[in-house]
């Protein structure tokens, strides 16, 4: 009886290679024809499934990996900007009453965090200092965020709340080590240097 043979498409044939280097010629497979057809049924089946999935969604995906790397990206030149060891800083407790501390004072390099011990939602927005800018911070939520190069001055409010005056506040940062520099160039008086 002669078999006409339909041409296989390279997923089959590779199947078909990996069965022989698992079973070789004179050790044949304890599997029946009928068992063989219904698992290349069912994976053709899962091929088309994935491949109308990836069709519907693949924008969507890329998208987001693309969001996902330009945050991250976003976060590591941050971090990079303060090339300093990062200390834990301050908690700012948001409340039905408002910000903990509307003053605080970080040195540059500190991690500050903002944690919404509220029933609603905040969210941390300031125009002077993005990094202090967060995403929505639903009860329970945490934000840390490492201040950036001082000195200066960055005022924030909850952006869910901008006129609830007792969600706004100052954060007075202070860099020692500018400062020390700034005290070493005054102390060195250039008519003083030795000349060798």
């Amino acid at each position: 009886m002669d078999f006409a043979m339909a041409p296989q498409d390279p997923i089959d044939a590779a199947l078909d290679e990996a069965l022989e280097e698992t079973f070789p010629a004179g050790d044949p497979p304890a599997v029946s024809a009928d068992r063989v057809q219904a698992a290349r049924r069912e994976t053709q089946h899962s091929r088309d499934v994935l491949a109308e999935t990836l069709r519907g969604r693949m924008p969507m995906v890329c998208k987001s990996m693309r969001m996902v790397a330009v945050a991250g990206l976003s976060a590591l030149f941050g971090c990079a900007g303060l090339g300093r060891e990062a200390r834990m800083g301050p908690v700012e407790r948001l409340d039905e009453h408002g910000v903990s501390a509307p003053l605080l004072k970080v040195e540059t390099g500190d991690i500050l965090r903002f944690v919404n011990l509220d029933t609603r939602s905040h969210q941390i927005y300031s125009n002077d200092c993005a990094e202090l800018s967060s995403t929505v911070l639903n009860p329970g939520d945490t934000y840390a965020v490492g201040i950036g190069v001082g000195p200066k001055v960055c005022h924030f409010q909850d952006l869910l709340a901008p006129l609830s005056v007792g969600y706004h506040g100052t954060l007075q940062v202070h860099d020692e080590e500018q400062e020390r520099r700034l005290e070493a160039e005054e102390g060195r008086d250039p008519s003083h240097e030795e000349t060798e």
